[in-house]
C-alpha cells in the first residue's frame, strides 16, 4: 500500500512539476493579458521580467517583450550597470562577439539591462541583441529606453515590447546576423500607450506615433489585446531629443 501510494505521490509531483515548467516556458505573463506579438517565433526564451520570441534562422530575436514594476525598477537603482555580453546559452548557433567584431555596429539590447538590477546579467545575452548603429544606440534609443523607465514609474508601471523591423533582402553580418532596418518600441502604461519607431541608419529618423501605426507599418499586431480606443487614440508623452510626433495617420 505505502508503495502504491508512493508511487501515486511520485506521479502526482511529476505532474505538477511538467505543469509548472510549460507555465514557466509559456512566460507570457510579461505581455499585456498574455497575449504576444503575433509574430511567428521558433522560441520563447523565458527570464524574470522578460520573454524573448527568438527566430533561430536569423539568429536574433523578432521581438523582446517585458514588464517593468516599480520594485524592478527599485532594484535597477541599487545596482551599478555591470553587462558582460556574450552568446546566450539558451539557444544552439546563435550570434557570437566575433559576428560583431569590427563591424561598426552596436551589440543593441532589445530588453535593456538598465531596466533590471540584479538580474540584469540576463539581458545581456546576444538573443536580446540586434545590429544597431552606434549613433542610434548610444543616444537616441538610450532616451527612449530611459523615457520608458521613467513613465514606467510615475505611471504604475508598464508593458514594453521592443523588437526589430528588417527589409525584404537585409544586408548581413558576418553572413550570420541580419542587420534591422529600423528598430522600435511599445510602451503601455495604465495611463498611456505609444510607440517609437527609429531608422537604423543615418540619418537617423525617429517617430513617436500611435500602436496602430507601428502595427499598420511592420504588418502585424505587436499587441493584440490592446483595445482600440488606445491603440488608435491613446495619452503620448513628448517624444525624446532627436524624435518628431508623427501625427498623420
Amino acid at each position: 500500500m505505502m508503495r502504491k501510494f508512493g508511487l501515486i505521490l511520485v506521479g502526482l509531483l511529476c505532474s505538477i512539476l511538467a505543469s509548472v515548467a510549460f507555465a514557466r516556458a509559456d512566460c507570457l505573463d510579461v505581455v499585456l493579458d498574455g497575449e504576444p506579438p503575433r509574430l511567428e517565433v521558433d522560441q520563447k526564451i523565458c527570464h524574470p521580467g522578460f520573454t524573448i520570441g527568438y527566430s533561430a534562422r536569423m539568429r536574433s530575436p523578432l521581438w523582446s517583450a517585458q514588464k517593468i514594476t516599480i520594485e524592478q525598477l527599485s532594484d535597477a537603482k541599487a545596482h551599478a550597470r555591470n553587462c558582460s555580453i556574450g552568446p546566450s546559452r539558451a539557444v544552439e548557433d546563435g550570434a557570437t562577439n566575433a559576428d560583431y567584431l569590427r563591424s561598426g555596429y552596436d551589440r543593441g539590447h532589445m530588453t535593456p539591462a538598465g531596466d533590471f538590477g540584479a538580474d540584469q546579467q540576463l539581458t545581456c545575452g546576444l538573443a536580446n541583441m540586434v545590429p544597431q548603429i552606434p549613433e542610434l544606440n548610444r543616444r537616441v534609443w538610450r532616451m527612449i529606453e530611459a523615457q520608458a523607465r521613467e513613465l514606467a514609474g510615475e505611471q504604475g508601471g508598464a508593458f514594453v515590447i521592443t523588437g526589430p523591423n528588417y527589409s525584404a533582402v537585409p544586408n548581413y553580418l558576418s553572413e550570420r546576423i541580419p542587420i534591422p532596418e529600423s528598430v522600435f518600441k511599445i510602451v503601455i502604461t495604465p495611463i498611456g500607450a505609444w510607440a517609437y519607431v527609429a531608422t537604423n541608419s543615418l540619418p537617423i529618423t525617429c517617430r513617436l506615433i500611435s500602436v496602430a501605426q507601428l502595427e499598420a507599418l511592420i504588418g502585424v499586431r505587436l499587441a493584440p489585446s490592446l483595445d482600440e480606443g488606445r491603440r488608435v487614440n491613446s495619452w503620448m508623452p513628448h517624444p525624446v531629443e532627436g524624435c518628431t510626433l508623427r501625427e498623420d495617420g
